[in-house]
Order: C-alpha cells, then sequence, then structure tokens
C-alpha cells in the first residue's frame, strides 16, 4: 500500500513514511490522523485505505536477517521458488536476494514500526486487525467516538460503515461530527442514514458478516446488494457470512441458486471466494443458453457445482462452434502487449475457449455488448483473463490457466501490474467484493 523503497521513522507519537515520490505521516492513538505529501499539491489530510495494521505489525515483526539468509539459499536451490515462500516473505516485498543495505533499511523500518505500535491499545489492534482493510478509518472512529467499541463488537459491518461516513453517508463537511452523533442513535436509524434499508433483518444480516471480508467498497457494493430487496433465505438463516458467501450475496442475479451448505462450503478455510461465484454465474449462463426457458437448479456444494460447471462447458463450446458467428467485436477498451493479446474476433474467441479447455467463447455476446473483454496471456505462463464493465470503468474480472486451473503467482503478480498500469489503481475490484 506504501511504496517498497520507502524509509521509515518516527517522530514523537508520528510514524513517517518517505519516499521518492513524497510521503506519509499518521498520528498514532488515540488521535489516529493523517496526511500525505506530493509535491505537485503539498500537504494533505489522508485517510489510508489498506489493511494498515496488518502491514505496520508484519514490518515489526520482521526478522529481515532470516528472510534475507532464506531467499538467498532458495535462490541457489534448483528448485526454485514455490507460492509458498512467497507467502511467507510477505513481509519483506522486494524478491530475490536483499543487499545489506536494503537489510539495514528494513532493519530500521522495524523498529519504527514497533515504537509506532507501542501507542495502541493491543485491544484495539486485535478488533481493528481482524477486517480485510481500512482498518484507519476505524481507528479514528474508535479513538473518538464513543460508543464504537460496543457497536464494532456487536456488528463490525455497522461500525465500518459508520467509520466510513465520508463515503457512505450524506454529504457533510465534518464526518467524523456526523458519525459521532449518528452512532447514538437506534440502529436502524443508522441504517437508513447511511443508506441501506432500514430494516431489522438487515441489521442481524450486517451482524453475520465476517471482519475478514469487510472493506468499505465491500459495503458500498453490498447497500447495492440489499437496496433490491430481501436477499434469500440461504443468507439469512446462515450462521455467518464469511468471504466466499458475502461474494455470493453481492452476485445478485445468481444469488438465489445458491443453497445454504454451499455458502458454508464456499467460506471453507483456503478456498477461492472469487472462483465459487465464477463457476456459479458461468453455469447459469451457459445452462440457459442449453436449456432454453430453464434456470440452474440450486447448487450445494462447490464440488458438484465445479463437476456441474464443467460438464456445461464441453457442450457450451459445441454449441458454440455450431453457431452463426458474432458478427463484429468491438475494439479492446485498453491496448494489449506482446504478452497480453486482446481477442477481437469470434473466431479467436472460439479458438481460445478450445485450448484453454474452458467457457470464454460463451462470453461473445456480453463482449460484442461492451460490457466483457477478452485477452489471452501467452507469458510468463499461459492464461485468458477478461475485463468487465463496472459504470464508466473497466476492472479486471477473472483469470484463470487452462481448464480454470489457479495460474501461477508471477502470472497474476504481472497482469496485476498491466492491470494498474492500463486502468488504474482500483483496477483489481472486480475480483473481489473490496
Amino acid at each position: 500500500m506504501w511504496p517498497i523503497r520507502s524509509r521509515w521513522y518516527t517522530r514523537g507519537d508520528k510514524l513517517v513514511i518517505s519516499h521518492a515520490d513524497g510521503a506519509v505521516v499518521l498520528a498514532a492513538w488515540p488521535r489516529c490522523r493523517a496526511w500525505s505529501y506530493r509535491a505537485e499539491r503539498g500537504w494533505r489530510h489522508y485517510q489510508p485505505d489498506g489493511p494498515v495494521l496488518r502491514v505496520i505489525e508484519g514490518a515489526a515483526a520482521a526478522d529481515y536477517e532470516a528472510i534475507a539468509v532464506a531467499r538467498e539459499q532458495r535462490r541457489r536451490s534448483p528448485r526454485g521458488v514455490s507460492a509458498d515462500d512467497i507467502a511467507g516473505d510477505i513481509a519483506a516485498p522486494t524478491p530475490g536476494a536483499l543487499e545489506p543495505s536494503h537489510i539495514a533499511g528494513l532493519r530500521l523500518r522495524h523498529q519504527a514500526a514497533a515504537r509506532f505500535l507501542a501507542h495502541f491499545p493491543p485491544e484495539v489492534c486485535r478488533s481493528v486487525g481482524r477486517l480485510r482493510r481500512d482498518h484507519w478509518a476505524l481507528l479514528a472512529l474508535l479513538a473518538r467516538c464513543p460508543g464504537a467499541e460496543e457497536l464494532l463488537s456487536s456488528n463490525p459491518a455497522l461500525a465500518l460503515a459508520v467509520a466510513a461516513y465520508s463515503t457512505l453517508g450524506p454529504p457533510t463537511s465534518q464526518p467524523m461530527r456526523s458519525a459521532r452523533a449518528l452512532i447514538r442513535r437506534p440502529r436502524r436509524e443508522i441504517l437508513d442514514h447511511l443508506g441501506f434499508p432500514p430494516a431489522e433483518w438487515v441489521v442481524r444480516l450486517l451482524a453475520k458478516v465476517d471482519p475478514a471480508a469487510l472493506s468499505i467498497t465491500a459495503l458500498l457494493r453490498l447497500r447495492g446488494a440489499l437496496v433490491d430487496g430481501l436477499p434469500p433465505k440461504p443468507f439469512l438463516h446462515a450462521a455467518r457470512l464469511g468471504p466466499g458467501a458475502l461474494v455470493l450475496l453481492l452476485e445478485v442475479e445468481h444469488r438465489d441458486l445458491a443453497g445454504i451448505t454451499l455458502l458454508a462450503d464456499a467460506d471453507r478455510p483456503r478456498r477461492d471466494v472469487r472462483r465459487v461465484a465464477d463457476w456459479l454465474r458461468d453455469a447459469a449462463r451457459m445452462y440457459a443458453a442449453l436449456h432454453p426457458g430453464q434456470r440452474l437448479p440450486i447448487q450445494h456444494s462447490v464440488s458438484e457445482l465445479r463437476r456441474l460447471h464443467d460438464a456445461l462447458a464441453v457442450r457450451d463450446r459445441q454449441r458454440v462452434r455450431c453457431a452463426p458467428p458474432v458478427a463484429v467485436l468491438p475494439p479492446p477498451p485498453v491496448p494489449g502487449t506482446g504478452s497480453i493479446v486482446p481477442i477481437t474476433t469470434f473466431a479467436e474467441l472460439v479458438a481460445e475457449g478450445c485450448a484453454m479447455h474452458h467457457c470464454v467463447a460463451s462470453y461473445a455476446s456480453q463482449v460484442a455488448s461492451g460490457n466483457v473483454y477478452v485477452y489471452r496471456v501467452l507469458s510468463p505462463s499461459r492464461a485468458t483473463l477478461s475485463l468487465v464493465r463496472r459504470g464508466d470503468a473497466w476492472v479486471l474480472d477473472q483469470l484463470y490457466g487452462v481448464c480454470n486451473a489457479e495460474v501461477d503467482p508471477t502470472t497474476r503478480q504481472a497482469v496485476h501490474l498491466w492491470t494498474r498500469a492500463a486502468l488504474g489503481p482500483r483496477s483489481g475490484s472486480g475480483a473481489h467484493p473490496g
């Protein structure tokens, strides 16, 4: 969330993060204020939107000398670097061997992070650190609004919604003052003020959302999904809505196809939450094309859904090959590169689906309508990616290898770097709830 090549140090209760393009200053508990600096605009108030506590705690806990030694051993190992190796080094994000000067800088970062965290009550860090991101907004709410602790303990999603008053609430020049007044009101009134349906079932549903699935972006999308009316019964009866169930809830058009056991299955540890929703959406679309006038039956497990999806994909590829081609595909929303190539004809789209053994050819009508665009990824490994239109913007939607297999971390990183450069820093928001 901050540039890798940055210098961290403390001044009193402030953490200063300086980098080539400017600087960020965070004032510790109980002030919880932040500022950023850019030469072209000077100093401004700033609200970090990432997992601030997780990043700072990772820096405070990291043993950079041990990381450097382990990386050098792996670099010389014939087996190379695995995805688990990369995940284990998340606190030190520079790939390859670390130079002694870099280790010294990371050691100073470690010391500054530890000093800064010492200002925060441990129980506050534990409560806020459970959230997926947007820690700073919640820290500011807890520091300045009496009663926020009780709301966070009983309904983390509603507490984050109040903390995001400047995003979810009516326009105001004093969002924290408005949040302080709002937090004392009944919860249904809080919902109404923030644009959610003011109903008791919304209060109960928000209380079920796992903090690990929460972000301000996810709340914005959830608000839009709930104003369409009462969600299907499995979501109302589930004991908990984790990341997988929340993604399925946001699939407004197809969420009635998810049974309550599918919600629990989608929330199992290490489950790819976005993939389950993709399978459900694609299976529903292919089933409707293959069985006109019929709707996909309710799905009860991820394994059954995956088998059905793959069987439908085989039949749908045959249907698409025999169907009249889509006359014209629009030009790509952003140009490709030597390794990320836009698919500009119907024949290429069919060929991509056959070569990669997935259902991308069935997206032809959506590509023709200008809502989706598909690209062929040639390296670092072979994959197919799609962009989807969200309002006036394009965001990354799906990225899969052969037979919808997960791509390797190097390819995923290369694609994300391309989408950020081509579409902007929020271009990955289509792939997750927030």
